[in-house]
């Protein structure tokens, strides 16, 4: 293939569909742009549907006393003078805008997780007590219709990768029952079905079973396309 020569021309083309690739998908079409998504697998989420969900965003506004300054001092701490301060500030001081869009644009919500305190709280800057991480509140994942049953997922009693049976019950017994509708999911699988919720409203709608196998370069020395094989 020559540049210029494609098959399908997007603006934005992303590889996965874990909580990165779905965030950078709506924040792409939200913008105006067009959009590809491929995933290699037969459902979407990737080890992000598997996970905690959590996000761990050190400076947002939704709990007291998290300010900039105590989280960069956490992370140079840590960093063994190896940290680039501006690509690491701009993480810092852009988490909570991150979590405006995100909820804004999707059906993702979070709260703070609880019980959740920084890695090393012993450090510079660090919270033993917690409050940086969020995670999503239980979604209902019968809101994706036919993609409701493409997501990601280990058999139940599965417990070598990811949730195992226990800690699923524990996480949807923490849901109040009065108050519940629908068929609910937590953690990883709740962060991705809003995600993914969020992508299809805008447009985007995940191609599975696709591999990206060659990145194409341009003239200019950057990446003009990619090269990916469905199968067909």
């Amino acid at each position: 293939m020559t540049v210029g020569d494609w098959d399908d021309e997007f603006d934005v083309v992303v590889l996965g569909t874990g909580g990165a690739g779905l965030t950078a998908a709506l924040t792409a079409a939200v913008n105006g742009a067009s959009v590809a998504v491929y995933e290699k697998s037969a459902t979407v989420g990737g080890t992000t549907a598997v996970s905690g969900g959590i996000a761990w965003i050190p400076a947002h506004t939704r709990a007291p006393g998290l300010t900039v300054e105590a989280a960069l001092d956490y992370l140079r701490a840590q960093s063994f003078g190896a940290m680039d301060d501006e690509l690491v500030s701009t993480f810092v001081r852009t988490g909570q805008e991150m979590v405006d869009f995100v909820e804004k644009h999707s059906e993702v919500r979070f709260e703070i997780a609880s019980g959740f305190p920084d890695y090393k709280p012993e450090l510079p800057g660090g919270r033993p007590s917690g409050g940086r991480s969020l995670s999503p509140l239980p979604y209902d994942i019968s809101r994706l219709g036919a993609w409701q049953d493409r997501i990601t997922a280990f058999p139940a009693d599965y417990s070598n990768v990811g949730f195992d049976a226990e800690t699923r019950a524990r996480l949807h017994a923490d849901i109040d029952a009065d108050t519940a509708a629908g068929d609910l999911c937590v953690a990883g699988t709740a962060l991705i079905a809003g995600l993914l919720k969020g992508a299809l409203d805008h447009g985007v709608t995940p191609a599975t079973g696709c591999r990206g196998v060659e990145l194409i370069a341009g003239a200019d020395g950057g990446i003009a396309g990619v090269r990916v094989d469905c199968g067909t």
